[in-house]
């Protein structure tokens, strides 16, 4: 089990498209992570885009974009979902 941080910003929000991030962070949580969203956009962008997403219950918490080391003690990960299919 890991602690996965998504940046919002142009990795699951992009020009794009909204990605199915759902999907994603459903297959997450089966394998037993824990899911975190950040942005350098706030606090309150990040809960729009969670929204957005619809992946709110989804996620463990909201965070600004500096998240201390000693939080994540694997690893600060950030993951770009693929938006085409």
């Amino acid at each position: 089990m890991a602690n996965v941080f998504f940046d919002v910003l142009d990795t699951l929000l992009t020009m794009e498209g909204v990605p199915r991030a759902r999907e994603a962070f459903l297959m997450l949580k089966e394998k037993g992570h824990d899911l975190y969203l950040s942005s350098s956009g706030g606090v309150g962008y990040v809960a729009e885009a969670a929204d957005l997403l619809g992946v709110v219950d989804l996620v463990e918490s909201i965070l600004p974009r500096k998240v201390p080391l000693s939080f994540c003690p694997t690893a600060y990960m950030t993951i770009t979902l693929i938006t085409r299919y």
